[in-house]
């Protein structure tokens, strides 16, 4: 096996990976555009000299952020009760931006199949008279059913600012205890009201969508910021207290059971990687975990690099049991398992000293879908009309015809 190894040798091995000499680049606003592949590392702007992700998750604390995206990061569609209630996946708050098509694009529909269970939900409990009543009433109550801080300067700048993380978190799990005695009660009264203020977040999202547009046009970055977050943070919302919602209505059998076959989608995050990924969300995210837990053992590397004594055990086979206490202090959260996180960081600590370099970064930009330019359809031509309208295409109706028809003979 290896001889002595300090940690500024190993610090010195992985410097020559191919993460790790990437994110030394990046800013830490841009770190999530890289790991779902918004952009590719080489076009951001370049950090300043001590100014990148890694510089600025090797300060004291720090590495806590990361426990939030890797408690975000999940490819099990169920995952352990209350799951998704404990852990704010802030992660999505982070990488939603309007600028980005494919990502509005994949909330949009998203918020839309949401509404339409919350919508079915409301018509078999209360009938389809109570729903459009409901739904007028909604509209003219206005954006006022979220959780959101309502503050602008709240919205911080980047994932990197934990104090919001926090805050943001608190506000997350404060306002889904709201709604925890109504739904105690199983009460059909008490589980429309939930779904009322749900219909409500819905359609709070889809005009807070339009707000950001609105802001965009004129200028006012401060408020497209706050928009932005806000429609990430209600579509979470959305989302985990729906889910909440269907438990009771299932478990105390509700409705029909036709109607009891309704499903949730996969949360926001897996529902976009799976729309703008060839690879499916359990792929993704595996690697998303490995480029975390890599940019983990190097900046706690970063935290040792002044310690001369070997990192290594007394038989030179595994790493020193000191080493891993005095890193896994800092980020007990990974797994409550130390000797299996202590298993993965000498593999890591095996592939620096080995030369094997393994790019998660490139493993998941490989995957993703980057929208190809739309061709125009020429409205000129009968084929360009045809193959406009689909299915729809009726060859008889005469205001689809490009020229005047032939005379009969």
């Amino acid at each position: 096996m290896f001889k002595k190894i300090t940690a500024n040798d190993l610090i010195n091995k992985m410097e020559q990976d191919p993460d790790i000499i990437s994110l030394k680049k990046i800013k830490p606003q841009g770190f999530l555009n890289v790991i779902y592949a918004l952009k590719i590392p080489g076009i951001f702007a370049a950090a300043e000299k001590g100014h990148s992700v890694l510089d600025v998750l090797t300060k004291d604390g720090a590495l806590n952020i990361v426990a939030f995206m890797l408690n975000s990061l999940s490819h099990r569609n169920e995952g352990k009760v209350g799951y998704f209630y404990r852990n704010f996946p802030c992660n999505y708050i982070s990488i939603y931006n309007s600028s980005f098509e494919p990502m509005i694009a994949s909330n949009e529909k998203y918020i839309f199949d949401l509404e339409v269970i919350v919508k079915t939900l409301i018509s078999e409990l209360n009938g389809q008279e109570f729903l459009i009543k409901l739904n007028e009433t909604v509209l003219a109550q206005g954006n006022v059913f979220s959780f959101f801080p309502e503050k602008e300067n709240n919205a911080s700048e980047h994932i990197f600012d934990l104090n919001y993380i926090k805050m943001i978190n608190e506000r997350f799990l404060e306002g889904l205890s709201v709604f925890d005695e109504k739904l105690d009660t199983g009460k059909t009264g008490h589980i429309t009201d939930v779904l009322s203020h749900l219909l409500g977040l819905t359609t709070g999202c889809q005009q807070n969508r339009g707000e950001t547009e609105m802001c965009k046009f004129t200028k006012q970055k401060s408020k497209v910021h706050f928009f932005e977050r806000k429609v990430a943070f209600d579509t979470m919302f959305t989302f985990v207290l729906l889910r909440k919602v269907l438990e009771v209505i299932k478990r105390a059998n509700m409705l029909q059971s036709g109607v009891t076959k309704i499903t949730m989608p996969g949360s926001p995050l897996q529902v976009l990687i799976n729309e703008n990924f060839t690879q499916d969300s359990f792929f993704i995210i595996k690697e998303q975990r490995r480029l975390l837990m890599k940019v983990v053992w190097y900046c706690s590397l970063l935290r040792l690099q002044d310690k001369k004594e070997s990192i290594l055990d007394e038989n030179d086979r595994y790493l020193s049991p000191d080493v891993i206490n005095h890193i896994y202090r800092n980020v007990s959260w990974l797994d409550s398992n130390s000797t299996r996180t202590a298993q993965y960081f000498w593999s890591l600590t095996k592939d620096a000293m080995d030369g094997k370099a393994r790019s998660h970064i490139r493993r998941i930009s490989f995957k993703r879908c980057y929208q190809q330019p739309v061709p125009l359809i020429d409205l000129s031509t009968r084929a360009g009309i045809k193959k406009f309208m689909g299915e729809h295409f009726d060859p008889d109706n005469v205001l689809w015809r490009t020229s005047k028809p032939k005379k009969a003979e």
